[in-house]
């Protein structure tokens, strides 16, 4: 199941729209996937997920809140976030600061937009499926992968302190230890969308960086040139 959700293209068109278009995969076969074929595999998705007798797990939550972005509906993967099983149990070391991975005490001095809408429309009918989906929820707790999710999610939508204060949380809240897949979205964000800044560009860059050696995250050489073309 984990691997249909992940399957499904970023569309980028609403779900009720009955525009006949297609999207082109990058094969040599030059295949073409038809919108209603994809509205249906989703459509028939939710509603094996919503299911009494089947049982979620942490992956498919994963895939699930990364399948509705694809699919425009941000807002909805937030949401199905939040219903995750949110509350900690361990005890951590209040002590520690780790306020340097909040961003916008770093290097932004900008608001940004709070919430994240759905670009797409859902069609009312999959509706109660979609809540007994979030109910499942309720029992699975996020892990890493999800996490990085959310923040790959949130800079997608140009929100690097929303994605920031969930790099915080997982870290001070969750004692989880983040990975390179937790910072390199930072560095291409700010490589891609800062150009006209190059200031903020590269503090951002060097800002990811930083925070990667402190958690002894080794760099790639593809992290490492980026922010050496940069300097230079």
């Amino acid at each position: 199941m984990s691997v249909l959700l992940s399957s499904i293209p970023k569309l980028g068109f609403s779900l009720n729209d009955s525009e006949n278009a297609t999207l082109r995969n990058s094969s040599a076969t030059n295949n073409s996937i038809s919108k209603d074929f994809i509205l249906d595999l989703t459509n028939k998705l939710i509603s094996e997920l919503s299911k009494d007798e089947f049982e979620f797990n942490i992956v498919i939550a994963t895939s699930l809140i990364r399948a509705c972005e694809n699919l425009g509906l941000s807002g909805l993967a937030i949401d199905f976030f939040n219903q995750l099983d949110l509350s900690t149990s361990h005890s951590y070391d209040e002590y520690v600061n780790f306020e340097f991975l909040k961003l916008e005490n770093n290097i932004l001095n900008t608001t940004e937009t709070q919430t994240l809408f759905n670009q797409a429309q859902i069609p009312s009918e999959i509706t109660p499926m979609l809540d007994k989906i979030s109910k499942k929820l309720n029992f699975i707790q996020p892990n890493l992968h999800t996490f990085n999710s959310l923040i790959q999610i949130y800079l997608s939508h140009k929100m690097p302190q929303k994605a920031s204060k969930v790099l915080y949380d997982l870290v001070k809240i969750y004692d989880l230890s983040p990975n390179i897949k937790s910072f390199a979205p930072f560095v291409n964000y700010f490589e891609n969308n800062y150009i006209s800044e190059p200031s903020i560009r590269l503090n951002g860059m060097e800002w990811a960086v930083e925070c990667m050696k402190f958690f002894d995250i080794p760099l790639d050489s593809k992290i490492i040139e980026q922010t050496k073309k940069l300097r230079n």
